[in-house]
């Protein structure tokens, strides 16, 4: 047996031990008093597992698809005890942190090389599942991340702000992995971003329907005895700043993918509507890290604003299909009307003070604001399909995988 291979396998052995056991200990501190006692044996196991696998299959012949996943089991333990290495000791971060940063690495490094050995038949079967391909990338990638970040208990500043951003960035990752693996055109996958000639009167209701909502919103704020303060709107410089900063890096990088991917795709076998509903979902499950991580606002709600929350994503899903399949394909549009709908918080009317009395939210003020600003947005996606019906959601043509740069009329998974 060749030391190189030995060498191999110690790495993926030691790294699987680090990984099982980060996992193992952290998911069993609430319950279990030493939870470092069962972290440390499960670690072991799957560590003598992995590296065991790795000696039998590394040198073998016969099994190629084995043969391919030790190789990428080695790459795995050697990016992640090299990343671990760096974090660790060379940039001075703690234990937990440079383990989950190395394990991201060592996965992406170990998903890299399983994919170059076995290129033809990953990318076969990518492109029978496309969906479920981009899908695997998007929530992999926003979840480590945002698993890491609440490792870190990092409380709320720009670096989480950016870090927040950074894991947003999954769909448009997932996407471009699925596009370039299924022999896509990127550059027509990336042109939707950039589309901006759709008409005034398309940019008119991107830029104007978020006030729309606010307004009403408000407006039913106030009926429903909600308190206000008139004297604390933020400045409209402010507004063109959140605004421009959510269509980069605070939502409206998603489009790439959940509209600029999933939607065109489903789109060819389903009606716009019953895709809008089966991305909204997807959309919705994708956020649930923020919901349970307590630094971020939306971690901070009581349950019930949570749930409704999850629900008014799915609704208004339908209006962003609608303004997707408007403009035929434009995610710059889309994008900007994202940014907006998340910048209108900055102007809700609402007594801070009054919501957040003593700095602890007031659960029932708190459901009453996102109950009035969620009604006239799904108000407005009802509106919607009663007018444009639920197959196009628009009078033209909706936007097909051909849109994404890929061959139309593939049933997707």
């Amino acid at each position: 047996m060749r030391l190189r291979t030995l060498g191999l396998a110690a790495a993926a052995g030691i790294a699987a031990f680090l990984a099982a056991f980060v996992a193992v200990t952290e998911l069993l501190v609430p319950y279990v008093a030493f939870s470092v006692f069962v972290g440390i044996p499960a670690g072991i196991v799957v560590g003598a597992v992995v590296a065991a696998f790795v000696l039998w299959r590394f040198e073998t012949a016969d099994a190629p698809r084995q043969r391919s996943l030790a190789v990428a089991l080695s790459v795995f333990g050697g990016a992640l005890v090299t990343a671990f290495v760096l974090a660790h000791f060379a940039l001075g971060q703690g234990a937990v942190v440079s383990i989950l940063a190395a394990t991201l690495v060592g996965a992406l490094a170990g998903i890299a090389a399983f994919g170059r050995e076995r290129r033809a038949a990953v990318r076969s079967w990518m492109d029978r599942h496309r969906i479920a391909s981009f899908l695997a990338v998007t929530y992999a990638f926003t979840w480590t991340v945002q698993g890491a970040l609440a490792a870190t208990g990092l409380e709320a500043s720009w670096t989480h702000s950016i870090l927040i951003g950074f894991g947003g960035f999954g769909p448009p990752v997932g996407a471009a992995v699925v596009v370039a693996a299924t022999g896509g055109s990127l550059r027509q996958w990336v042109s939707q971003a950039f589309a901006w000639n759709i008409g005034a009167r398309w940019w008119a209701l991107a830029f104007g329907l978020p006030l729309v909502v606010l307004v009403v919103g408000s407006a039913l704020f106030v009926a429903l005895g909600g308190p206000i303060d008139l004297g604390s709107f933020a400045s409209p410089a402010i507004y063109l700043f959140v605004l421009a900063w959510g269509i980069v890096w605070g939502g409206g990088q998603e489009e790439l993918g959940w509209r600029g991917f999933m939607l065109p795709l489903l789109q060819e076998r389903y009606s716009a509507l019953s895709a809008s509903l089966l991305v909204g979902v997807a959309w919705a499950a994708w956020h649930l890290p923020l919901l349970l991580n307590a630094t971020t606002t939306h971690g901070g709600w009581g349950p019930s604003q949570q749930v409704l929350w999850l629900f008014t994503i799915v609704a208004g899903s339908i209006l962003w299909t609608w303004m997707y399949n408007g403009t035929g394909g434009s995610v710059l549009a889309v994008a900007v009307f994202h940014a907006g709908i998340n910048a209108m918080g900055l102007y809700h009317p609402a007594d801070m003070d009054a919501l957040l009395p003593g700095g602890v939210p007031d659960p029932w003020l708190n459901f009453l604001a996102e109950l009035t600003g969620a009604v006239p947005l799904v108000a407005l996606a009802v509106i919607v399909v009663v007018v444009y019906g639920r197959e196009r959601l628009t009078n033209g043509d909706v936007p097909g995988a051909e849109t994404v740069g890929l061959a139309p009329g593939t049933k997707q998974r």
